[in-house]
């Protein structure tokens, strides 16, 4: 079996993360263990509960320095997302911040927590028996604590793949959005923007997402966290934004798919025909809140006379003009029956 460099990388760090617990603990009994575990999980506790108010400020920031710098394509894109655009971005702003303040509160409880205990065990520190507990225990905090610092790459490489698999390849496919599309990355890449998106995508995202110890302790702590701290109500009724990513991310790309051409007055059988598969009514609420938000953010602008990332809205005598106003009071119950009428009255 061929062991790949970032399972040798993630794997010596996370040896060495676990031979410094076992060795610092090596003089404690089961009690001090003890305490120092509901010290670990404690501050977990605290750095969740902080994120959880600090996320949207430094998600706001991150939004606005996004706008300000995208191309207007995509910021009519983004824009039209509505609510769930605006909440994709904690996604890069909780794990920063869980960790950044876990890292605080862990080593502040640790030495306020280690000097009590220093104090009230002196006494009893010679007749202390060197157990195999208190070790374990010691192994088992290393391997969570290498979790949650691992924490923002694991969940920045899980996202950044997500994305670049269902959206930045569909973009890098349209003509209509991307003009330019060669691309040179020193020795690493040089040709066209699609390819680089593969390449990056096989060797680095897609190797370091499905590595055998960055994967697994995503899953022992970073995907509860994340599902956590990115829970957010869409009308009442609770979601969250890491969860649905794949599908979020997957129906923005398929609507880029759908209008790349930078046509609105026609639209091919085989569109159509994925379109409606698209919608299908047991889509995630999610899903049908950012095809409602765009469709309907979309024929506004068409209505207007405007175009939508860069797509001319279609001729003002055409049916297709007229019937963009099925969309203007479209949501997330309604879009897929709009949708299905949309393209009834569409001439064949």
């Amino acid at each position: 079996m061929k062991i790949s460099i970032f399972t040798l990388i993630f794997g010596i760090i996370l040896f060495i993360t676990v031979a410094v617990f076992v060795y610092k603990w090596r003089k404690d009994g089961t009690f001090k263990s003890l305490i120092k575990t509901v010290v670990l999980f404690f501050s977990v506790f605290i750095s969740c509960l902080a994120t959880s108010k600090l996320k949207y400020i430094f998600a706001d920031l991150i939004y606005e320095k996004v706008s300000e710098s995208l191309p207007e394509e995509f910021l009519d894109l983004l824009t039209a997302m509505g609510e769930v655009g605006k909440e994709s971005f904690t996604l890069i702003s909780v794990p920063v911040i869980f960790t950044l303040i876990f890292i605080a509160v862990y080593v502040i409880l640790c030495i306020i927590v280690s000097s009590i205990l220093n104090i009230s065990g002196k006494k009893a520190a010679s007749k202390r028996k060197k157990a195999l507990f208190p070790k374990l225990l010691a192994a088992i905090n290393g391997i969570i604590f290498f979790s949650l610092i691992m924490f923002p790459v694991s969940s920045y490489v899980n996202t950044s793949s997500l994305l670049i698999e269902n959206v930045g390849l569909a973009v890098s496919s349209c003509d209509s959005i991307v003009e330019n599309k060669e691309i040179r990355a020193g020795n690493f890449y040089s040709g066209d923007i699609n390819g680089f998106l593969i390449k990056v995508q096989d060797e680095i995202f897609i190797p370091i997402d499905r590595d055998i110890i960055c994967g697994s302790l995503y899953e022992l702590t970073g995907r509860n966290i994340m599902k956590t701290l990115t829970d957010y109500d869409i009308e009442d009724e609770k979601t969250s934004v890491s969860e649905e990513w794949d599908d979020i991310t997957r129906t923005v790309g398929n609507i880029i798919w759908v209008f790349g051409d930078g046509k609105t007055d026609y639209l091919s059988d085989e569109k159509q025909e994925f379109v409606l598969e698209l919608i299908d009514e047991n889509k995630s609420l999610t899903v049908r809140k950012v095809m409602a938000d765009t469709l309907k953010y979309a024929s506004g602008k068409w209505t207007s006379y405007q175009t939508f990332m860069k797509i001319n809205p279609p001729d003002v005598d055409s049916m297709y003009f007229a019937c963009l106003g099925l969309f203007k009071n479209t949501n997330k119950e309604t879009v897929c029956l709009d949708i299905n009428k949309y393209f009834t009255a569409m001439p064949n």
